[in-house]
């Protein structure tokens, strides 16, 4: 990195929530920035969380807010079920349709498709495999703009291999990139509890589902999956908080001087362990 100081997770520089029923909130960090499409640098920007934290309702504001501006940005996904779109479940945000990307996805034809558009945005970016990222990589390099949006764990607790992925290796983007990492944060499902979602838990007609050992966590919706805290992440399915009970999903942007791969896998890592 050559002494580059990069600025991304390990100390909160700012922290805001944003109410469900609210329509308007910030979307995209650099979005926003009407120099940004010209500038001479791209720029990466990930939100990280459980479900039901406003991850892709970002999204939506962001490809918006691009449009509004003139831009047509690639949208993907990772995830095909909502019938291929991204979508929100926030009042008042509706759905895009988008460029499923999986497994078998070209690797040629995602940078083919990268090439006219500077601007990405991607959903459920932890089902995308290394290849997908490295390409996205390359086109941020090249100048491009991304946004990922991911689960930051499966619904085992353990850390989603392509987010860690996405994680670690930005380090390897070229000096300059422009990078912002949210942290997203939920309501815990639990009636009556106040603490904030910060995993997402697995239930099997009420009762709470770990994966057997190599099986994947595969995450196909809400009736089977909640955002829950950690005091209530082992235990079997509890009585439910109505919508309206749900008051705020949230995000911090985390901020960190990083010098080199070593000191930045460290940092990954104490950050994945709090979460």
């Amino acid at each position: 990195m050559n002494g580059q100081t990069m600025k991304l997770i390990g100390k909160i520089i700012s922290t805001f929530c944003i109410g469900f029923a609210m329509v308007e909130f910030t979307s995209g960090a650099f979005a926003n920035d009407d120099a940004l499409p010209e500038h001479a640098h791209g720029s990466l920007e990930c939100l990280f969380g459980p479900m039901c934290s406003g991850k892709s309702s970002y999204l939506l504001r962001t490809a918006e807010s691009l449009q509004d501006k003139g831009i047509t940005p690639v949208v993907l996904t990772g995830s095909a079920h909502n019938g291929g779109n991204i979508s929100s479940r926030a009042p008042g945000d509706e759905s895009i349709p988008a460029v499923m990307v999986s497994d078998g996805t070209n690797v040629d034809e995602l940078e083919d498709a990268l090439e006219e558009n500077a601007w990405v945005v991607v959903d459920e970016s932890q089902f995308l495999v290394k290849e997908h990222i490295n390409a996205l990589f390359r086109f941020v390099n090249n100048g491009g703009h991304v946004i990922f949006a991911g689960l930051l764990h499966d619904s085992d607790g353990h850390v989603w291999p392509t987010t860690q992925y996405i994680l670690v290796n930005m380090i390897q983007l070229d000096p300059g990139t422009n990078l912002a990492v949210w942290y997203c944060f939920a309501e815990c499902y639990v009636r009556g509890c106040d603490k904030s979602a910060t995993h997402t838990a697995r239930y099997d007609e009420g009762k709470r589902y770990f994966n057997p050992p190599g099986e994947s966590s595969v995450c196909i919706g809400t009736t089977m999956f909640e955002a829950v805290c950690s005091n209530h992440f082992k235990c079997d399915l509890r009585a439910k908080k109505a919508p309206e009970e749900i008051a705020a999903f949230g995000m911090c942007r985390y901020h960190i001087e990083m010098h080199n791969q070593k000191t930045w896998e460290q940092e990954v890592n104490a950050l994945i362990s709090m979460a």
